[in-house]
């Protein structure tokens, strides 16, 4: 009797499984269509969806130029910038001794620049997402115009401190250079008359002076400045 009992238990959850799988294979039947679709529409993302993808985060933004950073650095003041615009703005300030900031206009007490590196991985790990995405929906951002939202390769940043451009190199002469042409003789200084002094006018003896392409007496040569007898002073 016992046997018999746990058989027809048995039977009878059997029968109570058999119809809670068809009843589920009729829920996913009915709702596989609609799920399909919600499948479909969630890989094509519709224009909204692709600009707020490839839009940039407000801190990658440079308050100086209006673009995103490539090389963000702080100033003295803690703020930060690219480094390519806050040096253009250095050297738009007509007062060196008083270089302001272009978020506060007050003074900043140095133009040392500190690279934010933090920042700076941010706005590498954004580009680099941005680039998937562009992978993966290209076809819609083409379709819808958007290519100049994804963001490309940033140029090779300056991660010194140093803001100017490295000197260049040396000229040194070789044996291919062409060997310059030879110059004419140079005029003589003193074309005047040695025999009279420019001053007086009277006979040069003794010792005199050669100035101005003209001959003086060494008392009467005078400064041009103070009108002294240059032959007394020591």
């Amino acid at each position: 009797e016992l046997l018999k009992e746990v058989f027809q238990y048995n039977v009878l959850e059997r029968n109570k499984l058999k119809k809670w799988l068809a009843g589920l294979r009729a829920v996913a039947e009915s709702l596989g269509p609609a799920q399909q679709s919600k499948t479909s529409t969630s890989k094509q993302p519709d224009q909204t969806a692709i600009e707020q993808a490839l839009a940039p985060p407000s801190e990658f933004i440079c308050s100086v130029s209006g673009d995103v950073m490539v090389d963000p650095v702080f100033t003295a003041d803690g703020h930060t910038y690219d480094r390519m615009a806050i040096v253009e703005w250095f050297r738009a300030c007509c007062d060196k001794d008083h270089v302001t900031s272009p978020n506060t206009g007050m003074k900043l007490e140095s133009m040392v620049l500190v690279p934010n590196h933090a920042l700076r991985s941010q706005i590498v790990a954004w580009r680099e997402k941005c680039m998937e995405y562009d992978r993966e929906h290209h076809d819609l951002i083409v379709k819808y115009g958007l290519e100049d939202l994804v963001p490309t390769e940033p140029p090779a940043a300056n991660s010194g401190n140093n803001t100017q451009s490295p000197p260049a190199p040396l000229y040194r002469p070789t044996l291919a250079d062409p060997r310059p042409e030879p110059r004419a003789p140079a005029a003589p200084r003193f074309t005047g008359d040695l025999s009279t002094c420019s001053a007086c006018s009277e006979p040069l003896n003794g010792p005199f002076v050669r100035a101005f392409g003209r001959a003086f007496h060494s008392r009467c040569f005078k400064c041009g400045l103070c009108r002294e007898v240059i032959h007394d002073q020591k």
